[in-house]
C-alpha cells in the first residue's frame, strides 16, 4: 500500500519499521501502565522512610523502656525537621509530608512532657 504512495525504498524500509513497532508497542505498554504506581512509590519512599524511626521511638516510649537521655532524642527529632525542611516532593505529595512535620512535632511533644514529668517527680533516695 504504501508503494503507491512513495519511492520503493522508502516504502520497503517504512514497512520494516512498522513491523518492528508492533512489538515494541506490545512491550512498551505495560511499562507505562507500571510507571505511574513506581512513581507514586518513589515519591512516597521519600516521605515513608522518617516514619520508622518515629515508630521506633513511639514503641520505646509506650514500652517506657527510652532512655534517660531525652534531650539528646529530642535533638535528633528538631534535626531530623530541619532535615525534612530539605526534603522536596511534588505539589500533589506536599499534604504526606506535612503530615509528617506534625507526626515529628507531635512526638517532640510527647518527649518534653515526658521530660518535664520526670523533672517533676522527686527522686527516691531510699
Amino acid at each position: 500500500m504504501l508503494q503507491r504512495y512513495l519511492p520503493f525504498r522508502i516504502a520497503s524500509l517504512a514497512d520494516r519499521y512498522i513491523i518492528l513497532v508492533i512489538p515494541l508497542l506490545v512491550v512498551l505498554f505495560p511499562l507505562f501502565k507500571i510507571a505511574g504506581p513506581v512513581y507514586r512509590w518513589r515519591i512516597r519512599a521519600r516521605i515513608y522512610r522518617w516514619y520508622k524511626y518515629l515508630r521506633d521511638i513511639d514503641k520505646k516510649f509506650n514500652r517506657n523502656t527510652l532512655p534517660e537521655q531525652l534531650n539528646e532524642e529530642i535533638g535528633r527529632l528538631q534535626a531530623l525537621q530541619n532535615e525534612l525542611a530539605k526534603v522536596e516532593v511534588p505539589l500533589s505529595y506536599t499534604h504526606e509530608l506535612y503530615e509528617l512535620h506534625l507526626h515529628v512535632r507531635f512526638v517532640i511533644r510527647r518527649l518534653q512532657e515526658l521530660k518535664e514529668g520526670r523533672s517533676d517527680t522527686p527522686e527516691f533516695t531510699g
